[in-house]
């Protein structure tokens, strides 16, 4: 029996010259690029800012640490009347696994930097990154994992980032982008017998 699954198995090398093989990859998506697999980036929902270009931001971290120099900025506030609902940023992504980045404050005051982001995939919570400030200084942490989610299955998915919680307290995200994994199959092995 094992002969002849031998035979099998040379037979269609021989036919098949180029065998298609899988491989995993991370596709990196800036908060303000695209996709490079699909061409889509970020919905916002309302409007985020667009954090390195917002003279009126509190938040102002160096463009030079920020991913592609850019990042996208949001606070929630219950005392603010124009900023008691929670805002919203998704991502649509086929893939296995995503990672959330951001920039954190430390500050304490200017701006209060307190962060409490829930995250969602395909409707279901399945994270929140909870974060307070113990500093007065104005010092940032860049490249900060704000959520992951591995073991997904391969498949089409949603990724809502949900900024405040109703009745919650204050909250400043700064997001600067995320890496999904995903199966591609751009990758042949040749293989020439002649």
């Amino acid at each position: 029996m094992s002969t002849l699954w031998l035979m099998l198995i040379t037979s269609l090398i021989i036919h098949r010259r180029n065998l298609a093989f899988a491989a995993l990859v991370n596709v990196t998506v800036d908060d303000q690029g695209a996709d490079p697999t699909s061409k889509y980036g970020f919905s916002f929902n309302p409007p985020w800012i667009i954090g390195q270009n917002c003279p009126g931001c509190e938040a102002k971290p160096d463009p030079k640490q920020a991913h592609g120099g850019t990042w996208s900025d949001i606070t929630y506030d219950p005392s603010s009347p124009t900023r008691t609902i929670p805002q919203n940023a998704t991502f649509d992504f086929t893939g296995s696994a995503i990672y959330v980045y951001g920039i954190q404050s430390q500050s304490t005051t200017n701006p209060v930097s307190e962060a409490d982001t829930v995250f969602y995939i395909d409707g279901t919570r399945l994270g929140n990154y909870k974060f307070t400030p113990n500093s007065t200084g104005d010092a940032y942490t860049y490249n900060q994992l704000l959520f992951k989610a591995e073991g997904l299955g391969q498949a089409s998915h949603v990724l809502q980032i949900q900024n405040g919680q109703i009745g919650g307290p204050i909250s400043l995200t700064l997001l600067d982008y995320l890496v999904y994994s995903t199966y591609a199959y751009p990758y042949r092995i040749g293989l020439d017998f002649t």
